[in-house]
């Protein structure tokens, strides 16, 4: 077994705080010829940030059982999930384009939005306040600008048939 050591400086250090470094210690069987302290230490950030998403997906999108008896409709309905999962992360760097977020925070952003479907002479339209308005427009601007830099339907149009309240 080895042990390997982390010193990080504390990011708030208050007057009665003696210490100014938080101690960590990561305790594993890779010996350190396979690799360095320095491999070890993001080695186990990266897992970390995985168990997260782990996290994130069974209790975020409600992976705690499969609903079905059969092995192939529990597998297309896990299929299904991941993608839906997916969307919901690219659309998680929409929302926070420096670092993300979990789904909780998407959900609140993008999906429960209070707005008023009316329809029309041949159209649908979707009311919001003038806050929700604004969200939804730089959202939608940034998926447009995201799908036309990487030239994906490149032809995309988003339809501005929402009007605010």
């Amino acid at each position: 077994m080895r042990v390997v050591f982390i010193r990080a400086k504390k990011r708030v250090v208050t007057k009665e705080d003696k210490r100014h470094y938080d101690y960590y210690a990561i305790i594993t069987n890779i010996s350190e010829s396979e690799m360095k302290n320095e491999k070890i230490i993001t080695f186990y950030r990266q897992r970390a940030n995985c168990e997260n998403h782990i996290k994130d997906l069974k209790y975020g999108m409600d992976f705690l059982h499969f609903p079905c008896q059969k092995l192939n409709a529990n597998r297309a309905w896990g299929l299904m999930g991941i993608f839906a999962y997916n969307l919901m992360r690219f659309a998680a760097f929409i929302v926070a384009p420096e670092t993300g977020c979990f789904l909780k925070r998407v959900r609140r952003r993008m999906v429960y939005l209070a707005s008023e479907v009316r329809q029309g002479q041949r159209k649908i339209v979707i009311r919001f306040s003038n806050h929700i308005y604004q969200e939804v427009t730089r959202i939608s601007g940034a998926i447009h600008k995201l799908f036309t830099s990487l030239r994906i339907f490149p032809a995309l149009a988003i339809d501005r048939h929402t009007t605010p309240l």
